[in-house]
């Protein structure tokens, strides 16, 4: 008898999820809250393992290139170009090391370090939020996106299901037609917004239907944006090795 693991039973109950989800023109808030939320992850995050080229630009940092290889449960993330060149992340759940060039020490950071920043290390690893939070309709009019907020969009709202996420809700704003995400807020777990998201449409990129446009807003400087852009996916699997701390000190 196979063990099925916590990941793979999430996968399958995703995998229905999407399976029973509202057809194509249907209202998306009439439908069940978690097959909305495994349709929004399936363009968000999709499925699978693989490679992806990712670039950060901002108008304080210029581009930013970085590889992220994404396996079961974690990613690795190797800076390419930038401030941080030479840098490496490796994420597990809610646990985070970071390698520093040139150095042999590898450093634990907490979760709130994982999402500091307009674009942050838990953005870039675009973890699933399916079985991660739970979500309910929220029954508000959508402030802004696409045209009238109150006849195109509704809002998902997303509450942890554990107190470690560093995000505690998420309040998504989604297409009442298409199911996808418009837009995102991201609470802190005293109630503080703390980060805000815009997402472009879903476009085909390496076999795979995705958003590869994400601009993220500090709240407290809403004048700029940093623009997180999937520019290739590469669907081979990276070595196991690289997703555990040994591996990753090597």
């Amino acid at each position: 008898m196979h063990d099925m693991t916590r990941s793979g039973l999430s996968r399958l109950v995703m995998a229905a999820a999407i399976a029973a989800g509202p057809a194509h023109g249907a209202d998306i808030a009439s439908s069940d809250p978690a097959a909305a939320l495994a349709a929004i992850d399936q363009v968000r995050v999709g499925t699978g393992a693989g490679q992806l080229r990712i670039r950060l630009t901002s108008a304080k940092w210029g581009a930013e290139d970085m590889r992220v290889c994404i396996g079961r449960d974690a990613a690795e993330i190797d800076v390419l170009s930038g401030r941080y060149a030479s840098e490496r992340v490796l994420m597990q759940g809610e646990n985070v090391w970071v390698r520093m060039p040139h150095s042999s020490r590898t450093i634990a950071i907490t979760p709130i370090e994982r999402i500091l920043g307009q674009a942050s290390y838990g953005d870039l690893a675009r973890s699933h939020w399916f079985g991660s939070y739970t979500p309910s309709w929220k029954p508000v009019a959508a402030p802004g996106g696409r045209g009238s907020a109150a006849a195109d969009a509704s809002v998902l709202d997303l509450h942890a299901t554990t107190t470690h996420r560093a995000y505690q809700r998420i309040a998504v704003v989604v297409d009442r037609k298409t199911g996808w995400p418009i837009a995102a807020r991201f609470y802190l777990g005293s109630g503080k917004l703390f980060k805000l998201a815009r997402y472009g449409r879903p476009t085909t990129l390496g076999g795979r239907r995705l958003i590869v446009q994400t601009w993220f807003v500090d709240p407290a400087d809403p004048g700029r944006a940093t623009l997180l852009e999937i520019r290739r996916v590469d669907p081979g699997q990276c070595p196991a090795s690289r997703f555990t701390v040994d591996g990753f000190a090597e």
